[in-house]
Parts: C-alpha cells; structure tokens; sequence
C-alpha cells in the first residue's frame, strides 16, 4: 500500500479519473496531493476553487489530502514535485489526443513517463476507446492552462 500519491488534475472529468484507483491502493492515513499546473496568475482563483472542490469530497472519505497550484510547464511541474515531495506514485490519466506518443499516453503524461524516475500509473482514457469520439465533459477547464 502506498503512503503519498500525486494526482495532477487540469479541471477535466477525465483526469478526475485517476482519483478512484488510489482509493483501492492508498494506505488509510496515507496523503493525496492534488496538483493544478496554470499558466498564469489570473487563472489561479479558478485552480483554487476546482482544487478545493476535489479535495473536499475526498475529506468526506476521510483521505487525507492536500492541494498545490503551480506555474509553470505542466510536465516539468509535476516531476519535480513528484520528488520535492518524495511520492510513492504519481497517478493521471492520459487524453490520448493525437499522435503516437499522444495516443498512448497524452502529452503531458507521455513527458512525465519520459522523465520521471517516480512510478507513474497512466489511467488510459476508457471514454474515448470505447466511443471513438470525443466527449465534451472530457475537455479540461481551458482556465487550468494545460491538457494531458
């Protein structure tokens, strides 16, 4: 069981996602860090609100979480929190856009799978495989600054 998980989320359902399998593999005192990347000071606020949102329904469950808004390049972001904070895994799913590399994992998650030395659990996007299409709720909150 693992004791700290790093979840990047970009304001999209589907990268909310990646929340619901560390339920099943998270210690019951281990920590959840939320992590927004955005792209400016104005879009902070929005972050916030999204990231306080997500965290409140996971402290209904009695998980311990805490949430990060940063700057910068999303992938890079993530990595160096990823071992700032010493995580146990680092948990996203991919939008699978286009591309190889975007098809398998997303841009995001293919440059954090490429630099990384901390494991990565990639939720593949089930939504898109299954439809074909994309789905209009799948969209991250283009406020957040970055698509996976």
């Amino acid at each position: 069981m693992l004791n700290h998980v790093l979840i990047p989320l970009d304001g999209s359902k589907l990268a909310e996602q990646a929340i619901y399998p560390i339920k099943h593999i998270l210690r019951p005192e281990g920590q959840i860090t939320l992590l927004t990347v955005v792209q400016g000071e104005s879009d902070v606020k929005t972050a916030m609100d999204y990231l306080e949102q997500m965290a409140g329904r996971l402290r209904l469950e009695r998980y311990q979480v805490k949430i990060e808004i940063q700057e910068g390049d999303a992938a890079e972001v993530i990595v160096s929190r990823a071992v700032k904070l010493g995580v146990d895994l680092i948990a996203m799913c991919t939008h699978g856009r286009s591309g190889l590399r975007k098809l398998l994992y997303g841009s995001v998650t293919g440059e954090v799978l490429e630099h990384t030395t901390c494991p990565v659990l990639v939720i593949p996007n089930r939504v898109r495989q299954e439809n074909s299409q994309e789905v209009p709720e799948a969209a991250p909150d283009p406020s957040l600054g970055w698509t996976g």
